[in-house]
């Protein structure tokens, strides 16, 4: 179970974010309901109470078990109280209401009694009964085990260092400087060191707040030792001792005897200034401390003991005069150290729309620099839009192993996320199509997913739909196309008949990042695939375009479906698969693609001829594979003008059975390319003329047994590292000083034959 302090930093925020929702339903829609207005502001007050309790600075000190139960029993009752609001606002959504149409008070009257007139009343009432029954049981809980805390305290807390990652603290300047002027004043207290103690509540940053301290410059000038020992609950005077000792010397201390070290550690501190940090302290008997104290007696005048203590009583016992009480952060504060996480992920950019939504979450941090950073580090990793979503709807049953989800999940009516990725289900409940408030939908490595529900085009809200298992679905539900607000569908599985077709992708315009577009065999002819109209999806950086069978005798059709699959000419990667034309369409080799960096061609068996790649200005990657029909490359590849592969950087040829010959490589052809790698091309006999390449660091020639030498002109001189396996006859040409091509190789620094390194003058290990 997750840590009191952050169980109730989480409450509270959620307590306030339920208060305000009822507040705003008070003032412009419950008023519109006969009858609800006085029940409403009775559970106003009873959760204005309740967050008192929660925000009172000892309830972070209670007992992980009983006080977390509550907390979660609070959850409960609060959700339903927001679920109950967030129901009354779908059903007036469903119903069209607005202040345009709806105006009038009887109209609205009518419509949500028709429905909710007599159930409504009830359900607030069994709420309130809810509240005041926890708010009682809290009540006397919260009195009786904080009493016991003070007797008796057996928490479960984290050790600290005395390291510190100053850029991720904010608003405690002030704080620093006041415990520097203490720790330097000459103020005596009858004892030496002096005690002066750092206090507050859980997660307020009482441990920063001394780690900034402790590595101030001035600290380090003005005392003779600094020492950091992390107390915690288990109080132990033996293991404290021993800490520091060992982190004075530098020692480890094998003895057990606390006389021993005791008297060793007298010794060390004997006459030195130093300043002792005891972090999280929570023992309040004076006798342990007596005991823990007596070696620092001997210590130099001006030396300090600072404390940090959730507790005022442990200052007492440890005689501080001076207890520096720690104050929450400001929103503002907290907002500015949210951001610093945030932006932790250099691809988040906060705009004026985030700053505003950030600004709200903030608040609900009540001042506390742990929950600031908890909620930095959830909303790391998030969009925009799921920012407006923090601690309201969420339902994760990823890696659960769960076989089925049960068809009552619709009762879960405002449920805006929903992830069930890496589990064993085969079909969602028909049901979910009824979760209209539902935005991002999660179906991930669910190997077993037959289908998906018949109904989805019911999610109008519905912006996510992650789904990267595409085989054993065998099509899209019906009407998917008017999804309109979709912004992520990482799959569409092409069907046959209307409303499955290719043509449901046709106004899903705000689509971004990636989609794979699977089974176009199902796509008849040219004018189906364009009424996809994939040149209208901007925000695609990444598209897949997939045959799942491979028919011979539809060249033709393969031809025209993949003609009218272009896209937008800002896409970044392009990967074709089990493609059965003989040739490509012309606008793969269109050189307004001027941010394609990335294109990847498998198994396009019939293929003959390659497309004029060369054309297109930024590409950096080319992997072809599996073209079984293609025996010749040449001069068409590269393009018909100027500078060819511009920014080509790596390229690929594998698996090529009836490749003989590539040719049409001079100046100006790949100057940037760095890696080439032919593989599995047992015909190929002549390599072009590679010398050109003058950016050519790592060249792979593996399982090509007809190949016979390398070009007449040499390899260029850039290249460093040669791999060659299985490639009988230019093995024996690369012989060492025997072979014909070893003057071609012997300048590289590294070469491998068959698994297997040879010396060369360029690595030094070979000389003449």
């Amino acid at each position: 179970m997750e840590s009191i302090v952050l169980q109730s930093g989480l409450t509270a925020a959620f307590l306030e974010v339920v208060l305000d929702k009822f507040t705003n339903f008070a003032q412009k829609r419950f008023g519109l309901i006969l009858g609800v207005d006085e029940k409403l502001k009775n559970l106003e007050r009873t959760i204005v109470k309740i967050q008192a309790l929660v925000d009172d600075s000892e309830i972070d000190q209670l007992s992980n078990n009983a006080s977390g139960l509550w907390l979660l029993d609070l959850k409960s009752v609060l959700n339903d109280a927001e679920y109950l609001l967030d129901e009354i606002a779908l059903e007036l959504e469903r119903w069209n209401y607005d202040d345009g149409r709806l105006s009038s008070t009887n109209h609205v009257r009518h419509m949500v009694s028709s429905s909710f007139q007599f159930s409504i009343p009830s359900q607030i009432q069994e709420m309130q009964r809810k509240l005041n029954a926890l708010l009682g049981e809290m009540q006397s809980y919260f009195m009786m085990d904080v009493l016991k805390l003070r007797r008796a305290k057996v928490l479960n807390i984290k050790h600290s260092t005395s390291l510190v990652d100053e850029s991720f603290t904010v608003g405690r300047d002030k704080d620093k400087e006041e415990i520097l002027r203490l720790l330097s004043s000459g103020l005596v207290d009858g004892q030496t060191p002096s005690v002066i103690s750092i206090e507050g509540i859980g997660g307020i940053g009482k441990t920063t707040l001394a780690q900034l301290v402790y590595n101030d410059d001035e600290i380090a000038r003005n005392f003779d030792l600094r020492i950091w020992v992390s107390v915690s609950v288990q109080y132990d005077v033996l293991r404290i001792t021993k800490s520091i000792f060992e982190y004075v010397t530098k020692k480890i201390m094998h003895f057990s005897d606390l006389n021993h070290i005791q008297i060793e550690l007298q010794k060390t501190l004997l006459g030195k200034r130093f300043l002792l940090v005891l972090d999280n302290m929570w023992n309040e008997s004076p006798s342990d401390w007596d005991i823990l104290r007596l070696p620092f007696k001997v210590a130099a005048m001006g030396s300090k003991i600072l404390v940090t203590t959730r507790s005022q009583r442990v200052s007492t016992v440890l005689g501080s005069r001076f207890a520096y009480h720690v104050q929450i952060l400001s929103d503002e504060d907290c907002w500015e150290l949210i951001k610093k996480i945030v932006l932790k992920n250099k691809s988040m950019q906060i705009n004026q729309k985030l700053e505003i939504i950030g600004s709200k979450i903030a608040k609900k941090c009540k001042g506390l620099p742990l929950a600031a950073k908890m909620v930095g580090n959830v909303l790391c990793f998030k969009s925009g839009e799921q920012w407006e979503d923090i601690r309201l709807r969420v339902l994760n049953l990823s890696s659960t192993g769960m076989y089925e989800l049960p068809d009552s999940i619709e009762k879960l009516k405002v449920l805006r996320y929903l992830n069930v990725s890496c589990t064993r289900i085969k079909k969602l409940p028909e049901s979910v199509a009824n979760l209209y408030a539902l935005e991002t939908l999660k179906l991930n490595n669910c190997f077993r997913l037959l289908r998906l529900p018949k109904y989805m085009k019911n999610l109008s809200k519905l912006r996510h739909l992650e789904l990267d298992v595409k085989r054993q679905i065998s099509c899209m539900p019906f009407g998917l196309g008017k999804l309109t607000n979709l912004q992520r569908l990482q799959a569409f599985i092409v069907g046959k008949n209307e409303g499955h077709r290719i043509e449901e992708l046709q106004n899903m315009n705000k689509l971004c990042g990636s989609i794979s577009i699977t089974n176009l065999e199902n796509v008849a002819n040219y004018g189906e695939a364009k009424a996809a109209m994939l040149d209208n999806k901007k925000y695609l950086d990444k598209l897949e375009l997939e045959w799942y069978t491979h028919e011979t005798n539809r060249v033709q059709r393969y031809e025209e479906v993949l003609g009218g699959l272009q896209p937008h000419f800002g896409l970044r990667e392009l990967q074709i698969k089990n493609y059965g034309g003989i040739m490509f369409p012309s606008w793969l080799s269109d050189a307004s693609f001027c941010k394609l960096e990335t294109i990847d061609i498998q198994n396009s068996l019939n293929c003959r001829i390659l497309p004029a790649l060369g054309q297109l200005p930024i590409l950096k990657s080319i992997y072809i594979e599996k073209m079984h029909d293609l025996e010749s490359i040449d001069s068409h590849f590269c393009g018909l003008h100027g500078v060819s592969f511009p920014c080509l950087e790596s390229l690929t040829f594998q698996d090529m059975p009836n490749l003989q010959i590539w040719s049409g490589i001079g100046y100006n052809v790949m100057p940037q390319l760095r890696r080439l790698t032919v593989i599995d091309c047992p015909e190929f006999r002549t390599l072009p003329s590679l010398h050109w390449l003058a950016s050519l660091k790592f060249l792979e020639i593996n399982r090509c047994p007809m190949l016979q030498s390398f070009p007449d002109e040499g390899l260029p001189t850039s290249l460093e590292n040669l791999i060659i396996m299985e490639c009988d006859l230019l093995k024996l040409r690369c012989a060492v000083e025997e072979g014909e091509d070893w003057s071609k190789i012997k300048f590289i620094q590294s070469v491998e034959i068959d698994g297997e390194k040879v010396p060369t003058e360029g690595n030094g290990s070979y000389t003449i």
